[in-house]
């Protein structure tokens, strides 16, 4: 009796473990589908996905439970949503629905995942993921709010790395370059070890535009590089795509031209097979601005216009900004400052809307320069005044500098001198904190051009030798050039 107690005992534990093991294998088989489907659902947007695997998990072993689940989920990855919103909505699982409607439509998730958090405030998945969708929205200051009401390490080792990317991310808005690399790394660590790969890439790409707007090109190639290796083994064109782009932004800045193009035509190519038409825009708009820089305002004008008749059907206010942005460079490299104006004005207005702060200054700065070479010195002062007024009351990665050195010519330009010398050595001050040794290198001329008309002809031999050195040590062989032509005035 005791020997079929245990044998019964033992087929029982067998059955058991064979229904654990299945429920498992199952909940993994429909965790990895839905998340694809979902991921597919994303694929015509660049940048920036909501991601929120564990949650996707989760929703797949609490859907499975239910009846007519696995049916569901079966509808669901073949395009038939309602069966699962029914499933859900039934069940009474509001955060659930957030998640999942947050892939495909994440302004609408906003409300009821905001509305769930406020009944759950201990839900520290939901609290991240809220934050995600906030920055993915535009409305990053909403994010962070609830960033820095979490604990500074969260358990769930996802939702730790999660967070590290999106407080990169706010770092990269506001020019710490220090920071974000510090969360950058954070995030990318965090991502492998919870073998999450979309986002492992993601945030690689991230640190690769670390690397690349704080001119460290060899670390921001690798980042980049390994971001596009992640991506063509897990076999994601969208991913690709998007490291190529960014590959050939890293290309423009190094001056290889050659191999940006190339870049930026595989990624147009993949994004076009893929029916990928904001990204498409996107590559457009950085194959614009590479004609502009190869001087060809004509040919960056026809890509532009290309770029912006698309994100304008698509209603994408943020790639019709950029588009924009271009546009001003155009008007400004030929000399059209009445149009340049009116633009200028145009994408201001976006990026107020859109709550970019960098980007709203830049057009402020090209919109002063218009009237400084129109011969409006009151309204380029006048803007001047308003930029760093704005400047200083937000934490923006702006180059406040510019501001001060074009205020400077205004000045020199009316003939105060004193008050002219003194702007450009605010702005050279600042140039020297941020190691912009091109842009010292022009203060410096500046303020020998002011003592050489006040007499001052030593000074301003040493104020050239200066900038001089400064053009030299930035590598600026044209710049060197024609300040060594104005040094020889002196002999």
């Amino acid at each position: 009796m005791k020997y079929f107690l245990y044998f019964a005992f033992a087929v029982v534990l067998f059955y058991a473990l064979r229904w654990l093991v299945g429920r498992c294998l199952l909940s993994g088989y429909w965790q990895k589908r839905l998340y694809s489907c979902l991921m597919c659902r994303q694929s015509d947007h660049s940048g920036e996905k909501f991601f929120a695997r564990p949650a996707v998990g989760r929703l797949c072993a609490s859907v499975l439970k239910k009846r007519g689940g696995e049916e569901a989920l079966q509808q669901f990855v073949c395009g038939r949503d309602d069966s699962l919103l029914a499933l859900l909505k039934k069940n009474k699982m509001k955060k659930e629905q957030a998640i999942l409607q947050a892939f495909s439509a994440p302004e609408q998730a906003l409300r009821p995942l905001a509305s769930y958090l406020k009944k759950n405030p201990e839900d520290t998945e939901a609290a991240v993921c809220l934050a995600e969708l906030y920055f993915l929205c535009a409305r990053k200051q909403d994010g962070m709010e609830i960033l820095e009401k979490l604990p500074k390490k969260i358990s769930n080792r996802y939702f730790q790395a999660l967070k590290n990317y999106l407080l990169a991310q706010d770092a990269v808005s506001w020019g710490g370059m220090k920071e974000a690399s510090e969360y950058g790394s954070a995030a990318v660590a965090g991502f492998e070890k919870t073998r999450a790969p979309d986002e492992q890439a993601r945030a690689q790409l991230l640190m690769g535009t670390i690397y690349r707007v704080s001119a460290i090109a060899d670390v921001s190639e690798f980042m980049l590089r390994a971001a596009h290796k992640i991506y063509a083994k897990i076999g994601s064109p969208a991913g690709m795509a998007d490291s190529f782009g960014n590959l050939g932004m890293l290309m423009v800045m190094q001056k290889r031209f050659a191999e940006a193009e190339n870049y930026f035509m595989q990624a147009l190519d993949i994004n076009i097979k893929q029916g990928r038409k904001i990204p498409e825009a996107e590559i457009i708009n950085q194959m614009a601005l590479l004609a502009l820089l190869e001087d060809n305002p004509v040919a960056a004008m026809q890509k532009v216009r290309q770029a912006q008749k698309i994100h304008r059907r698509l209603n994408n206010r943020q790639g019709e900004a950029f588009s924009l942005d271009i546009l001003c460079h155009v008007f400004l490299r030929q000399k059209q400052y009445d149009k340049l104006k009116k633009t200028t004005m145009r994408a201001e207005k976006l990026h107020a809307g859109l709550n970019d702060n960098i980007s709203r200054l830049d057009s402020l700065y090209l919109l002063a320069t218009a009237f400084f070479e129109d011969g409006n010195a009151a309204e380029a002062e006048k803007t001047l005044r308003q930029i760093i007024a704005v400047a200083a009351d937000n934490r923006a990665g702006f180059h406040l500098a510019n501001a001060y050195s074009l205020l400077g010519l205004v000045y020199l330009q009316k003939g105060e001198l004193r008050r002219a010398k003194g702007l450009f050595s605010q702005a050279l001050q600042l140039e020297q904190k941020n190691d912009r040794l091109n842009a010292a290198a022009a203060d410096y001329a500046n303020i020998a051009l002011i003592e050489a008309r006040r007499g001052q002809k030593e000074l301003a031999r040493k104020n050239l030798q200066t900038a001089i050195e400064c053009a030299g040590f930035c590598e600026d062989d044209g710049l060197r050039k024609i300040l060594q032509a104005e040094l020889h005035k002196y002999d």
